[in-house]
Formats: structure tokens, sequence, C-alpha cells
């Protein structure tokens, strides 16, 4: 009786034993997840080594707290998304196109924005299409 090291695999894309880095980063689902959200928040990054330095990255690059903070919950709901994703294919083998798993994070983010940040103006037609064109700091 021995160790199955498929229990040490990312359960998403069974390619390298599941860590931190391979959850949030190089898995290759997370990275087609990504594509996306950096796109939608014009986002010139190709890639980030961890999410500590991604949120170090959000501290450097926005200096104003409204944008700084907007930039975080998105960051949250990406995140949260992951992991959602992670525990679907893991317990009930449920996989999510990332495409399907970015308009759910589109639509978390904007509740969360909405509701939490009232110094923030978003326009809800045009949220889905552009990050920048839907709000008003």
């Amino acid at each position: 009786m021995g160790v199955d090291l498929n229990d040490f695999l990312c359960p998403v894309c069974l390619d390298q034993v599941e860590d931190l880095k391979q959850t949030f980063i190089n898995c290759r689902w997370t990275q087609g997840f990504w594509l996306k959200v950096s796109q939608w928040c014009d986002l010139n990054v190709s890639n980030f080594y961890s999410p500590d330095s991604t949120l170090d990255w959000i501290d450097f690059k926005w200096e104003k707290r409204k944008e700084r903070r907007l930039i975080e919950l998105i960051f949250i709901a990406y995140i949260n998304i992951i992991w959602e994703h992670r525990n679907g294919v893991s317990f009930d083998k449920k996989e999510t196109s990332p495409d399907l798993a970015f308009s759910k994070m589109q639509d978390d983010a904007y509740s969360w924005i909405s509701n939490r940040a009232n110094k923030i103006v978003i326009d809800r037609s045009l949220w889905f299409q552009s990050l920048h064109k839907a709000v008003s700091l």
C-alpha cells in the first residue's frame, strides 16, 4: 500500500504538485482566467509570482486609496473564484470554463464594490465591458 501521487497534484490541471503558487498562479486554468481578468482591468502584467507579490504590486501601482481598494476587491473576487473552482473540481467533479468563472467574478466584484465602497460610482451597463469605462472614482 503506497501513497497515490495523484492526491498531491493540482486537481484542476493535474500538471504539478498542488501548492499556493500552483493553485493561484501557475495552473493552466488559472492562467487563462487571469488573462481575462487582466484584459478587463487593462492591467499590463503578464505574470505574477505569488498572491503576496500581487498585493505588493497593487499597493505600489495604485497610490490613490479608492483605486487601490477597487483593485483589491477585484483581486479578492479573483482569488475566491479560483478557490471555488478548485473545490468544485476536487469535491464535486464540476469543471467551470474560465469564461463562465470570469462572468461570475464580475458579478461578485460588482456586488461587493457597489455594497461596500460607496464612494466608487459604477455604471452597471459598462461594468461587463471595461472596468475603466464603468467606474468613476
